[in-house]
């Protein structure tokens, strides 16, 4: 206990910091959640969050930091081979919303530009053989004189994501809110009617890789029977049918949603889960 303190001592006197928030909470170029994004209550701690193996999971990574600051960014994994982690930088439309991404080598230096921050996408995937674990995933920022870390326990879970075909629908635009993404595979699966298709894009970017680990968790209700599945889909929606939630949301997504809701729906799958 007494070292976590001293660890994060330097982070509060100096300002430097590093957060790690759901890919529904969308980083501003300032490292802020975007106001779109935001929340009434605060956002889902990201401290030892479960993971399903044959499956990709993501979360916002930011760096915070005096402008200018130089920084080496690094990903700590134990054990070391149990993940694979792929960091991307995010770049950021000028409306300021992250949608471009740029992969890194790791370790990976730059300096803080002037708006105090900069924004990642930790990409993990998980094998289908992978070992049922608890992994130390450590987003880690080398300052000039010390390192500051982010802890965080992966949990690996026995659940295997099945096999599925991620086929390519048109999805919402940047701009729109972070759980927009989820509406065209649950209308998929709870409507049976596919969205318009669109070309996939040739490079990943923040809306295609929150829409495919969405398609993951699509594929896990599958394996479930039809009425539980959409019960677990629906319950965080306050709807208890697919024909009233599909009428509902020809129009447009529900607002009086919080933006994380699809994780309460991702809670549900990973709880029944069967292979």
């Amino acid at each position: 206990m007494k070292s976590w303190i001293l660890l994060l001592l330097p982070v509060f006197c100096f300002g430097q910091e590093i957060y790690v928030r759901s890919e529904f909470q969308r980083p501003a170029p300032d490292g802020q959640v975007l106001p779109i994004d935001r929340m009434n209550q605060k956002g889902r701690e990201i401290l030892s969050p479960p993971v399903l193996r044959n499956a990709f999971t993501s979360f916002h990574v930011t760096l915070e930091a005096p402008a200018g600051t130089p920084i080496t960014v690094y990903i700590g994994l134990n054990p070391e081979n149990a993940l694979k982690a792929t960091l991307y930088l995010e770049k950021h439309l000028p409306s300021g919303e992250p949608q471009e991404l740029e992969e890194v080598k790791l370790p990976y230096s730059a300096k803080i530009p002037t708006h105090g921050a900069l924004n990642f996408l930790l990409d993990l995937w998980v094998a289908p053989d992978a070992k049922v674990e608890r992994v130390k995933v450590e987003p880690q920022m080398w300052i000039p004189d010390r390192w500051i870390t982010y802890p965080m326990e992966v949990r690996v879970l026995e659940v295997v994501v099945p096999k599925h075909t991620l086929s390519s629908l048109k999805l919402p635009e940047s701009e729109a809110r972070a759980d927009r993404i989820a509406y065209p595979r649950m209308r998929e699966f709870l409507c049976q009617a596919l969205s318009s298709p669109t070309e996939k894009s040739a490079r990943p970017n923040v809306m295609s890789l929150v829409d495919r680990n969405v398609a993951q968790d699509i594929a896990l209700a599958g394996k479930l029977p039809r009425e539980q599945a959409v019960q677990g889909l629906l319950g965080p929606t306050g709807i208890s049918t697919a024909e009233v939630w599909c009428d509902r949301t020809k129009s447009g997504p529900l607002e009086s949603l919080p933006t994380e809701w699809f994780l309460r729906v991702r809670d549900f799958l990973y709880r029944v889960a069967v292979n």
